[in-house]
């Protein structure tokens, strides 16, 4: 499915955005990462990746291409900024980065990786669709596509937000609109960024990405919802109304 907006507009967003993001994600601003980085490695593959080669798909500045060379795996990158590509090369070697839509990986042969992992971008292409036919075509047979995204039923705060009692208290999550897929514009301008920026995403129902999957022979292996941080304790917010979706599939 292809819902709205250009990928141009998104790449200059992520241009503009890349030395903030990075700043972002390198000093532990993310506060999503706590708890979608141990939910991820969760559904990796167990053992070694030694002698094995893994895609990371939307990598931004690299964070999970390096993550899986530290697990010995022949790591790749591709993403849409040049910015975002060059701020990854500066801060890993070994690594081979494409800048390219996740959509055209013609360049990639096909069938030549043994796992792809996606996190938090196929919310940001354009191209859900083009995007999982690619992904398709360069995982080997019976290899694991691992992705994430933010959970679609309670995708905050486009379709929900807490209720809140007098004194500030959380009393239960609210939904509405939920059907409705649309263009986001996503304003960051929270005070633990280095600058505010602004980028586009896309909201989807979960039967979309499912039927997506299905549709492109990545049959869904395992579900996760993450509310274990990486300390390991429980985060209660997301133990009350789970910000996030992991995703294990395997090509058929």
């Amino acid at each position: 499915m292809t819902l709205g907006g250009e990928k141009t507009v998104n790449m200059k967003k992520w241009d503009y955005a890349a030395d903030s993001w990075s700043d972002f994600v390198e000093s532990r601003k993310d506060s999503g990462k706590i708890v979608i980085v141990p939910g991820i490695l969760k559904l990796l593959p167990k053992g070694t990746g030694k002698g094995k080669r893994a895609l990371d798909v939307c990598c931004g500045e690299g964070y999970y291409a390096r993550i899986l060379q530290k697990l010995g795996y022949q790591a790749s990158g591709v993403d849409i900024s040049k910015r975002m590509i060059t701020i990854a090369r500066k801060k890993s070697r070994g690594i081979d980065y494409h800048c390219a839509d996740a959509a055209k990986m013609d360049f990639l042969t096909s069938n030549s990786f043994d796992l792809v992992v996606c996190s938090m971008g196929l919310l940001d292409t354009p191209d859900l669709d083009g995007t999982l036919r690619a992904v398709r075509r360069v995982l080997k047979k019976g290899r694991y596509f691992v992705l994430s995204i933010v959970h679609p039923c309670f995708d905050r705060p486009r379709i929900g937000s807490w209720e809140r009692d007098g004194e500030g208290r959380k009393l239960h999550f609210k939904i509405d609109n939920y059907m409705k897929e649309e263009t986001l514009v996503n304003n960051w301008n929270m005070k633990r960024l280095k600058y505010p920026f602004e980028t586009n995403s896309y909201h989807r129902t979960l039967s979309t990405y499912v039927n997506a999957l299905i549709a492109n022979n990545l049959k869904i292996d395992q579900i996760h919802e993450p509310c274990v941080r990486d300390d390991g304790e429980i985060d209660e917010e997301e133990f009350r109304v789970p910000n996030f979706l992991i995703v294990r599939c395997v090509k058929g």
